[in-house]
This record gives C-alpha cells, sequence and structure tokens, in this order.
C-alpha cells in the first residue's frame, strides 16, 4: 500500500477557524473538537484548505494534566490522508478515529513506522 501525501498541508489559524468549523457535520464526534477550538484550546490541520479539507486532526494545546496529552482526533475516512497530516505531527501516541478506517490507517502507521498498533473498539 502507496502513500500519496495530500497536495496541501495546512495548520488552521485562528482566521481559517470559523472556515474550518463551518465544514465539519455536526455530529457528536466534533464537539469536543468544536469546544477546543471555539475557546482557543486547540489546533487543527488539515489535507486540503480549511473550508474543504479531505483529513483533519485536531489536538489540545491546554498541557500535559489538563488534557489528555499526544490524543489528537482525527476527522475524515480517508486513510491516507489522515496519516499524512499525522506524519508531519509531534508528540502523539495514540489517535481518535472513525471505525472505518482505523483499521487501514493502523496498518499504514505500522507499515511505515515499524511500530505495532493496537485498534481499541
Amino acid at each position: 500500500m502507496s502513500v500519496t501525501k495530500p497536495t496541501s498541508m495546512t495548520a488552521v489559524d485562528a482566521g481559517s477557524v470559523p472556515a474550518f468549523l463551518a465544514a465539519l457535520d455536526d455530529r457528536p464526534e466534533t464537539v469536543v473538537v468544536r469546544h477546543l477550538l471555539l475557546r482557543g484550546w486547540g489546533s487543527a490541520h488539515v489535507a486540503g484548505a480549511p473550508h474543504a479539507f479531505d483529513a483533519a486532526v485536531v489536538e489540545s494545546t491546554l498541557g500535559e494534566g489538563a488534557w489528555p496529552a499526544g490524543e489528537p482526533t482525527g476527522l475524515g475516512n480517508d486513510p491516507e490522508s489522515l496519516w499524512a497530516v499525522l506524519r508531519t505531527m509531534r508528540d502523539w501516541d495514540c489517535v481518535v478515529v472513525e471505525e472505518a478506517c482505523a483499521e487501514t490507517l493502523g496498518t499504514l502507521i505500522q507499515q511505515e513506522t515499524g511500530r505495532a498498533v493496537h485498534l481499541y473498539p
């Protein structure tokens, strides 16, 4: 399985947060992401543009002890795009993603890094 890096990787700046949030589906899985970003307690990175992304990863910026450190949330069902974003990020050791792409994403991570990947229901 080869991974093609998306053409554009973007860190979502404060001015782009409203466009990013408008592009999110309104679902229970996005409540925490919205909360973090609306309060300035998180950062987001996307494959694509903030208003039209293939995948996004949002993490807390509150620091250790205030929020689970190293546990970002991946949004989207494209495992290759999620991995392209995750591989540019530092200091994470697990990621919360949709079940539909978890297994393929885990395989990509394991193949490229050689690290064991564990999936939790």
